[in-house]
């Protein structure tokens, strides 16, 4: 077991001063726009209704600007604190069944949750960008031994692209580790401050040092929520090399030279968990197994972790989504996609499934009755019955990730 020292680290996000100049902008632009429709006696309709129309768009903007704002505060105590503590707590405590907070139950109800694995965070950089980090849980045997487990795979955390890290949700990985594989979890740069397509890139450099550095030959793929989404973006790049030529035209040269020079593992196949699959459906379709005040929340949430993560150049026209690039997308890897019943991103997951089986993939789902992130939080947060439909979930995954091999 490799110890952990906290190190105090600057904030990963740092967006006030531009999220401040977006205010004051879209405010200038909301009081012109205003102007022009009281002063305007002689314009026609369709005029009128454009600027109604431009006046509406500039307050959603200016509301949105005004909430990252001051949201950026909170984002920036929140990974502070998951930065600098949580990974601690999460090694010392959580994982040794000595956690108040978290309990002392895996999600596969396994206690305590470090039972025959290995957790060591930290253990290399894979780039030269802030979080560029990974930890690793592995079974215990072979952390003892060196032997090299011959199951391997990358896990992406999720977070809303913005926040949370690998080691606060390492616990939900024990029982991968316990079924014999050796889980490389990786950290990236998070938004605002580095906005799509630099998360996304992140873990294609993490892809290229697993295969060029660390003697990964084949492996496979996870990620939950945020991580889903940067999972299938990812190895739909990978597979798809047409989109991953499209997205560098866009790049500067030294960032394009750097991807085009990638090598990648064989990849086995990948599972998204709760992933973000579409910008659509989970906002534009009703959900009746929760309340509608809930599903309003996670909702706006979600909108939120969108408006965060876009780019504000248009960079690849903002298609960060599968189902953005999904008419590109020829050649995809057995895919599974797990989500809950009681996630608003159960339609972005049923729409991915319905699409790319029409398109003949080998794709397969599997729904359980569970909110948002119910496979990553500790099990002492969830209520009876999610938890026990956590476990078939769990245990879904890993028979997928074994059929592989």
């Amino acid at each position: 077991m490799q110890s952990f020292t906290p190190t105090l680290t600057s904030s990963p996000l740092g967006v006030e001063s531009e999220s401040l100049i977006q205010v004051t902008h879209t405010i200038r632009r909301s009081k012109s726009i205003k102007k022009a429709l009281t002063s305007s006696t002689s314009s026609p309709t369709s005029t009128y209704f454009h600027l109604r129309a431009s006046a509406r768009h500039s307050y959603l903007e200016l509301f949105w600007s005004t909430i990252l704002f001051f949201g950026g505060f909170v984002l920036d105590l929140v990974n502070y604190i998951l930065y600098n503590w949580a990974p601690w707590y999460q090694l010392n405590y959580h994982m040794t069944g000595k956690c108040f907070v978290g309990g002392d139950v895996a999600v596969d109800g396994v206690s305590p949750p470090n039972t025959h694995v290995d957790v060591a965070l930290n253990v290399f950089k894979f780039g030269n960008l802030e979080n560029e980090t990974m930890d690793i849980i592995q079974p215990k045997e072979c952390a003892v031994s060196g032997v090299k487990a011959k199951k391997e795979f990358l896990y992406v955390h999720g977070g809303g692209w913005m926040a949370a890290n690998a080691a606060c949700l390492i616990h939900s990985l024990s029982p991968m580790a316990r079924a014999g594989f050796k889980v490389f979890c990786m950290d990236y740069p998070l938004a605002p401050k580095h906005r799509f397509p630099t998360p996304l890139i992140s873990v294609l450099r993490a892809l290229n040092d697993l295969k060029r550095n660390r003697g990964v030959a084949e492996l496979f793929v996870m990620g939950d929520s945020a991580g889903g989404n940067l999972v299938t973006m990812a190895i739909s790049l990978v597979y798809n090399r047409e989109l991953l030529l499209s997205l560098c035209e866009e790049l500067s040269k030294e960032e394009r030279e750097e991807v085009l020079a990638f090598e990648y593992p064989k990849i086995l196949g990948m599972t998204s968990v709760y992933g973000i699959l579409d910008q659509k459906a989970w906002a534009s379709h009703s959900l009746d197994t929760i309340s509608t005040f809930e599903a309003a929340v996670v909702r706006f949430c979600y909108a939120f972790a969108h408006r965060a993560y876009e780019s504000k150049t248009n960079v690849f026209g903002n298609k960060f989504t599968m189902m953005d690039i999904v008419d590109q997308i020829n050649h995809l890897p057995p895919l599974q996609l797990v989500c809950g019943t009681k996630d608003p991103l159960v339609h972005s997951n049923k729409l991915g499934y319905r699409v790319l089986k029409e398109k003949g993939f080998e794709v397969s789902m599997h729904l359980y009755a569970g909110r948002h992130a119910s496979l990553g939080f500790p099990p002492a947060w969830l209520s009876e019955e999610t938890f026990e439909e956590t476990k078939p979930a769990i245990q879904k995954i890993i028979s997928f990730a074994n059929s592989l091999y």
